[in-house]
């Protein structure tokens, strides 16, 4: 059977985090593991990590992002996960996000995405996803040519196979449309976003995203 790791980058939010761990840990379909990079926290997040058994925990001094993904990607693909499911500490996977996400998984070259909702009216895009403001207003599968990783994005290893490890010395700005950008148009790896598979998010808050949509082709 294929093994799923979740992968949590966090500095500083404890508080976030203890909520994305618990609806980690509610899945429908559990994980594997759960590894949470820590960068270089100096609040009281490596005291509750270190009290968590069924965490994974890696402490680093704080490389942003970037490097919090790049080591975790890393460490992952080197412990032989089949799949990464990758998020920042201030998301909330709904129970059923994962084993949504890993319906009809025939295909590994294929980068999939968690619809990301605004957390606090559940039910407005966080950024910009095809033509749409709400999940309401969707009636399609998955949206095609839209993702928005490092937000419950779902990773097979054959893709880091092929693409490799983000670059961690972007640090906070970039580092995810670099590597998907590298995915989709150097690779010609097809990714979408899947609308049955909820990803709870705070409001966006760069309006780039917004901007952007993450589209490419």
């Amino acid at each position: 059977m294929d093994k799923v790791i979740a992968l949590v980058v966090t500095y500083n939010r404890q508080a976030l985090l203890a909520q994305c761990i618990s609806a980690l840990r509610k899945q429908t379909r559990k994980v594997d593991n759960i590894l949470v990079i820590n960068n270089g926290s100096t609040d009281h997040t490596e005291t509750w990590l270190s009290n968590q058994p069924d965490i994974d925990l890696i402490t680093q001094e704080n490389l942003g992002g970037a490097g919090g993904f790049y080591t975790g990607i890393k460490t992952a693909f080197e412990r032989s996960y089949t799949w990464l499911w990758l998020m920042d500490d201030d998301g909330l996977p709904k129970e059923d996000a994962l084993e949504k996400l890993l319906e009809n998984t025939g295909e590994t070259l294929c980068l999939r995405n968690c619809a990301v909702i605004n957390k606090e009216d559940k039910k407005s895009f966080v950024w910009k996803t095809g033509n749409y403001a709400t999940i309401d207003e969707v009636n399609e599968p998955v949206i095609k040519n839209f993702a928005h990783p490092f937000n419950g994005t779902l990773l097979h290893k054959d893709i880091i196979k092929k693409v490799g490890l983000p670059k961690k010395e972007l640090f906070i700005w970039g580092d995810e449309t670099e590597y998907l950008h590298r995915i989709i148009s150097k690779n010609k790896i097809p990714f979408y976003t899947q609308t049955n598979s909820i990803h709870y998010h705070p409001a966006g808050n760069y309006s780039y995203k917004n901007e952007m949509g993450f589209r490419f082709g």
